[in-house]
This record gives structure tokens, C-alpha cells and sequence, in this order.
């Protein structure tokens, strides 16, 4: 009777143990399975914030892009503008030259340095104007404005 009830205790030790083994596999699984859909959950939200992050960069380079273009396109016809005064108004000249220097000052964020470059050649061209009216010639005034342009579209 002792065999048989070795016999009988060490199946129900094995079958006990190879339910016990079941239930922590079952159970691993399930935790397994719970760690990694709380990472998809946490990699699909990193990737709609990145998407969210890139969207407001790109946003924010269109809006500094668009204020950019609105100032330098400003600025031209301001510049295009002094070349339409009479060179014998010298006060009026200069108050233009002035409001364009300020203006280019102001919005210097917004302008390339290239364009900043022309620009100020272009108010030094002017102010020699003041000072000197035979300074006056077309092809200068012509050669700098289309300088600005090619930067511009470039």
C-alpha cells in the first residue's frame, strides 16, 4: 500500500506541478501580452505626438517663411519708391530714406542678409543723392534693384 500511495501522491505532485506549470505559463502570457499593448499604446501616442511636433515646426517655418517674404516684398517697394522722389526734395528724400532705414532696422529678423546688403547700399546710393543730386544714375539705381530681385527669388 505504501507503493500505491507513493505512486498516487508523486502523480498528483506531477499532475499539481504540471497544473501549477500551465497556470504561471497562462499567466506570463497574459502579462506578457499586457506589457506589450501598453507599449504599442505608448509608441502609438509618441508617434502622433511626433507627427503633432513636425506639423507645428512646419507650421512655424511656413508663418516665419510667409512674414519673411511679406517684409523683403515691403521693403522692395519702399526702396522701388525712392527712386520716384524728386531728387530736388531733398528734405522729402531724406525722411524716406529715413522711414526705409527704420522700417529695414525693425524687421531685420525677417530679412536675409544678402537682401539687408543691397539694401543698405541702395539707402547709401540715395544719401549720396541728397547730398550730391548729380550723383543721380539710372543704371546704378537699376543694377541694385535687380541684384535685390535675383536674391530675392532665388
Amino acid at each position: 500500500m505504501d507503493k500505491f500511495l507513493f505512486a498516487l501522491m508523486t502523480g498528483a505532485i506531477t499532475s499539481s506541478l504540471a497544473l501549477l506549470g500551465v497556470v504561471l505559463k497562462i499567466w506570463f502570457d497574459n502579462q506578457i501580452e499586457t506589457v506589450k499593448n501598453e507599449y504599442q499604446k505608448q509608441l502609438e501616442n509618441l508617434k502622433a505626438d511626433l507627427k503633432e511636433t513636425k506639423d507645428i515646426r512646419i507650421n512655424k517655418v511656413n508663418t516665419i517663411n510667409s512674414r519673411r517674404i511679406e517684409t523683403q516684398e515691403a521693403l522692395f517697394k519702399s526702396l522701388d519708391g525712392l527712386s520716384l522722389i524728386d531728387i530736388h526734395d531733398k528734405d522729402l528724400l531724406l525722411e524716406k530714406i529715413q522711414e526705409v532705414d527704420t522700417y529695414s532696422r525693425s524687421h531685420k529678423i525677417f530679412i536675409e542678409k544678402p537682401i539687408l546688403r543691397i539694401t543698405h547700399e541702395l539707402l547709401d546710393y540715395y544719401k549720396s543723392i541728397v547730398s550730391s543730386p548729380k550723383n543721380k544714375k539710372y543704371e546704378t539705381e537699376a543694377k541694385l534693384l535687380d541684384d535685390y530681385i535675383h536674391i530675392f527669388i532665388q
